[in-house]
């Protein structure tokens, strides 16, 4: 069986994690015609990930994810709400990104308060290769505590990117640099003007 994402998580041995997770997206086959592109780009952002670890990331790596489909003419959603872990029996504030109703989700295995958990693609959770134990939504309202969860709701994609205390070109610069083979000709100045006005949206859960 071998050791699981999860474990691996926990020894903090990335190299590891990456090798596991691009053998099981590799083995997953979904019905998307830019299947190709999608998993091109899960595979280029865990490279970028597992280098360079952001606890708490969530907002960041979703927008990342969300402006690398979206310049390969992916249709996705960018989205904000909680999950709801049974791993932990809590709920916390999370951004993800969703593709025919089905989430894509990296930063989870960098959470700010609890140990990683195992990413998901195409709403696979990729150590069990099944659903996921967590729910992704919110039923009433995001957690009014949370101040950097409802900042990135009510910013807009370039808004929240610009803030970045060490300078407003620094997180332009991490997706541009992830997304080297993908972002090939586009600079921070057109990328900027292109999601000033594009935000997340709440996942509700009916």
């Amino acid at each position: 069986m071998g050791i699981s994402i999860k474990e691996r998580l926990r020894n903090k041995s990335f190299d590891h994690v990456a090798t596991k997770t691009k053998i099981a997206i590799g083995e997953i086959e979904i019905s998307n015609p830019n299947a190709d592109k999608i998993k091109k780009t899960y595979n280029a952002m865990l490279d970028f990930m597992v280098k360079k670890p952001m606890q708490g990331g969530c907002h960041f790596y979703s927008v990342a994810m969300f402006i690398l489909l979206r310049e390969q003419g992916v249709d996705c959603e960018l989205l904000i709400g909680d999950v709801d872990d049974d791993s932990f029996h809590t709920s916390y504030c999370h951004s993800w990104v969703e593709i025919d109703e089905k989430v894509y989700d990296l930063a989870i295995m960098f959470p700010r308060y609890m140990d990683g958990q195992p990413p998901v693609f195409a709403g696979i959770d990729l150590d069990t290769n099944e659903l996921p134990n967590r729910k992704y939504g919110i039923s009433k309202e995001l957690h009014t505590n949370d101040k950097t969860g409802l900042a990135a709701y009510k910013l807009s994609v370039s808004e929240y990117l610009d803030g970045d205390p060490k300078g407003k070109n620094i997180l332009w610069e991490y997706i541009i640099k992830m997304g080297k083979h993908i972002l090939r000709g586009k600079d921070v100045v057109e990328l900027r003007e292109k999601y000033k006005d594009v935000k997340r949206s709440i996942k509700y859960l009916y």
